[in-house]
């Protein structure tokens, strides 16, 4: 009971922030205003967050990932090809991106205070490293193993999945800058592309020209974590090629 009780409250401060920064900017915004909104007390919200920021990170992530699935639970453990794991990274970054289009102060309060609250830390570098540390294991496994890549010590999965996040922050940060003109799908390709790049100096593999073409070709479809490439296919065989 204390579980439900606590996410109905976070759902209210989320829902009641979202909502006012569709409004306004946060610089522009009070904890009292959202306190209000959402009906919570100060306590309650000092029991869940941290600060404002916090709380607008946790919105962030909020509607298309949530950090406190078990790794081993997670959907991305559960792909049995590396287009079925490409596809879903590919639909969920689209799915932040058209949030971001939809809620740009919320966006840019997030991106512009990166590393600032402790929900950041635990959810994003503790929770999302890890995540991203799976999905680079597992598309090396499921390409064909690591190659000569991890031998050598320097580069460890965990460090990869940092420059993955990092990466992938830093394009987010730009698309917001130069005014969201690109559309998601085109910049969740590059995001991806940036990552698996990451992983080829992870794994001694290259990037084949399989996964360029599928990466080239697929369209996003909601509710289709895999996507479909212009052939219409979903899913295939391991798409980094052996070194």
């Amino acid at each position: 009971m204390a579980d439900r009780r606590a996410l109905r409250t976070e759902g209210y401060l989320k829902e009641a922030l979202i909502g006012i920064l569709r409004e306004k900017p946060l610089e522009k915004t009070t904890l009292k205003e959202v306190l209000e909104r959402a009906g919570v007390s100060k306590k309650a919200f000092y029991a869940h967050y941290k600060d404002i920021i916090d709380l607008a990170i946790s919105c962030y992530l909020w509607p298309t990932w949530d950090w406190r699935v078990a790794p081993q639970n997670h959907p991305l453990r559960s792909a049995r090809d590396v287009r079925t794991l490409y596809g879903y990274i590919l639909g969920r970054i689209v799915d932040q991106l058209r949030f971001s289009r939809e809620n740009p102060n919320l966006a840019r309060a997030v991106l512009f205070n990166v590393g600032r609250s402790p929900y950041f830390d635990r959810a994003v570098l503790d929770g999302g490293v890890t995540y991203l540390t799976n999905f680079a294991v597992d598309s090396a496994e499921l390409a064909g193993g690591y190659g000569g890549g991890l031998e050598g010590g320097a580069l460890t999965p965990d460090i990869c999945a940092r420059y993955i996040f990092g990466g992938s922050t830093a394009l987010k940060l730009d698309w917001l800058r130069r005014g969201m003109l690109d559309d998601e799908q085109t910049v969740a390709k590059r995001a991806l592309m940036l990552n698996l790049q990451c992983i080829s100096l992870l794994t001694g593999e290259s990037v084949s020209h399989d996964t360029i073409e599928f990466i080239r070709d697929w369209t996003y479809e909601p509710g289709n974590d895999a996507g479909k490439a212009a052939d219409g296919t979903v899913g295939g065989e391991g798409v980094i090629a052996a070194g």
